[in-house]
């Protein structure tokens, strides 16, 4: 018997269409689940994603053993609540943290009605070890929650190669017993500061400029100079991740667990007058999302082009992994199996929170579907774009497609209202150490 069949549990071998007996061998231990998390990644940056630079050397390999979601996206541009949604199933409006610590100064609150990912998987008997990079995701953040292990760095961050070490010394003393373990890298996030070996990876800028152009970017040197940091940031963390997997591989963990890799938003770089992140445009919530199943190449190389979201993730691994939960446990879940027989999703629900003359009046909502992407201000006027002839959205047809703007606006407004129905409170208001504050402050977080 192979080590797939041994490992792999039998929801999952019928699900991939192989032959199933009727029970699983005695013998059998449940897959791994590795999540790696990269800040401020955009999907249209790696080589896997169609982008003409070499950024992503690895990570397209992963692509290639694993299944490609072409069309995935993050529920907000702001690194907290959109972790907190990848780990819980819920969107912001119904998790109920709707910020970073200097929006909100909340932190995550579990609860018998909200479960994250780590309490979960530890609760069926899994090692559980976290690996973080910044402070808005340090353990006051309350995404500590179910990790025996939770690893941040001392300061306000620490470059890939930090968390690959520590991650490393902790696999190699756990590699024997079933894990779920979570690497969250920072690299491509501002200030864009890849090491010195790297910082000249990307000099050649004429397809940029093009690239660029036809996303509406106004052009300077300091945008061409940022978008090259930017590319040689993710050509460093590709290195990083390039260790993780051969240790991965050679101890055998690679094959025999179920590898997630995604991002928590992307970034501006230059598109609708920003370079950083926070609104809610495709260069903002278009995330990677590529997912490698234990046991041999089953589904390697497959590419999906239905919509997915990041609220998926969380019952696709519980599925894959066949963890036998409470419906009190899954009655949180907002997303669905990704792999399953359910009906793809027709639309995915994402959200801005204004703060600040910076981000204009009133709140931003948007709905995206399969060829519409439409937005919702509580203070200023709606926006309709079509995604297959305005990929970049540089055009409103809001006042030619009056029926599809006014079926779209429906959707997203019952969202909206039965997601409010089911807000829970975040955390209490928590209080932060002034190096916490100063730490903020050094990532550009904190006034």
């Amino acid at each position: 018997m192979s080590s797939f069949s041994r490992r792999v549990p039998l929801m999952v071998l019928c699900a991939l269409g192989i032959q199933c007996g009727s029970s699983t061998p005695p013998e059998a231990q449940p897959p791994s689940v590795i999540v790696i998390t990269v800040d401020t990644l955009r999907a249209d940056r790696l080589g896997c994603y169609g982008y003409f630079r070499n950024t992503s050397p690895t990570i397209d390999t992963l692509a290639q053993d694993g299944i490609l979601f072409e069309r995935a996206y993050a529920p907000m541009s702001t690194t907290l609540p959109s972790h907190i949604s990848l780990m819980t199933s819920m969107n912001p409006l119904q998790h109920g943290v709707l910020g970073n610590f200097m929006h909100l100064k909340t932190a995550l609150s579990t609860s018998d009605e909200l479960h994250t990912a780590a309490q979960l998987f530890e609760r069926q008997g899994y090692a559980t070890a976290a690996f973080i990079s910044c402070t808005p995701l340090k353990s006051h953040s309350g995404m500590d929650a179910g990790f025996e292990v939770y690893d941040e760095p001392d300061g306000a961050l620490r470059v890939a190669r930090e968390t690959t070490d520590a991650a490393l010394a902790w696999i190699e003393d756990n590699a024997e017993r079933p894990v779920f373990l979570w690497l969250h890298y920072f690299d491509p996030h501002q200030p864009y500061g890849p090491p010195a070996d790297f910082e000249g990876g990307f000099t050649r800028n004429r397809k940029l400029r093009s690239y660029l152009a036809e996303r509406g970017v106004e052009l300077s040197e300091r945008v061409t100079a940022n978008n090259n940091l930017y590319d040689s940031s993710i050509l460093y963390l590709d290195s990083q991740l390039q260790r993780l997997l051969d240790e991965l591989k050679s101890n055998g963990l690679y094959q025999d667990s179920t590898v997630v890799f995604t991002a928590d938003h992307g970034e501006g770089l230059g598109q609708h007058g920003w370079m950083d992140h926070g609104p809610i445009y495709e260069e903002d919530i278009h995330v990677p999302l590529i997912i490698k199943l234990p046991g041999v190449q089953v589904q390697g190389g497959q590419r999906r082009t239905d919509l997915a979201a990041l609220i998926d993730v969380l019952p696709t691994l519980t599925g894959i992994s066949g963890l036998s939960l409470s419906d009190l446990e899954q009655a949180q879940f907002t997303g669905h199996h990704l792999l399953s027989d359910e009906s793809p999703r027709q639309h995915v629900f994402s959200q801005r929170v204004a703060r600040g003359r910076r981000w204009g009046a009133g709140l931003k909502y948007a709905l995206t579907g399969l060829r519409w992407k439409y937005y919702h201000l509580t203070e200023g006027d709606d926006e309709l774009y079509d995604l297959e002839q305005d990929p970049a959205e540089l055009q409103d047809v809001l006042a030619e497609q009056t029926e599809v703007a006014r079926e779209m606006k429906a959707i997203l407004l019952k969202k909206i209202r039965t997601y409010e129905r089911q807000s829970r409170e975040a955390g209490d208001d928590t209080q932060f150490s002034q190096q916490v504050l100063d730490d903020l402050k050094a990532l550009g977080y904190a006034p």
